[in-house]
């Protein structure tokens, strides 16, 4: 047999009922947490072995190590969409708006940078996004990422509206990267 050792009820005094109310809601935003890390999504699409792998990879992406609680990674991987791009398909275009925040699961992203003298370009890798800028600062794409081939390029994708649903717009801040700012810095000096 099992048992159970029953404790009495926390003294409210000297807390008061405000200590109790922020414990319990305390303890309540702990279990939706740990609830939606454990519960996979429910759509017959969705496999569960896929999105527990999605769910460990996720905490091994570098943006979201370093700045996110793994409670919130759940959240995140359910709203993920994946596509597959064939070798040489621009993914976005430099000079246009970006609406989504793509993070490369497999294969290889070219990002070109043009301008009226010359082409510079650099290679993301799985783990490496791109997106995140022009999406949250509005401003047009500084370059065009296209799958570089040989192999298809996987991204998973946020829309604007599920990545600001989500609060990544304010949790995540995106800090310079030297293959992405480097080609930019380039192109500005080459004026």
């Amino acid at each position: 047999p099992i048992y159970f050792a029953v404790s009495p009820p926390l003294p409210t005094a000297p807390f008061g009922a405000a200590f109790e109310a922020q414990a319990m809601a305390c303890l309540t935003g702990c279990w939706e947490a740990l609830q939606g890390m454990l519960t996979p999504p429910v759509n017959e699409e969705d496999n569960e072995a896929e999105y527990y792998d999605l769910m460990g990879w996720l905490s091994t992406v570098p943006l979201f190590k370093k700045q996110l609680s793994p409670a919130e990674l759940p959240h995140i991987a359910r709203a993920l969409k994946t596509k597959t791009w064939n070798p040489g398909e621009p993914v976005e275009r430099q000079g246009q708006t970006c609406d989504s925040f793509y993070i490369v699961k497999s294969g290889k992203a070219l990002v070109i940078m043009q301008d009226a003298k010359s082409d510079l370009s650099t290679e993301l890798v799985r783990g490496d996004y791109f997106g995140a800028r022009s999406l949250v600062s509005h401003f047009p794409m500084v370059a065009t990422i296209c799958a570089a081939g040989p192999e298809q390029l996987v991204t998973l994708s946020l829309t604007r509206k599920e990545f600001e649903k989500l609060g990544l717009h304010k949790n995540l801040t995106f800090p310079r990267r030297p293959a992405i700012d480097g080609i930019a810095a380039e192109a500005g000096s080459s004026d």
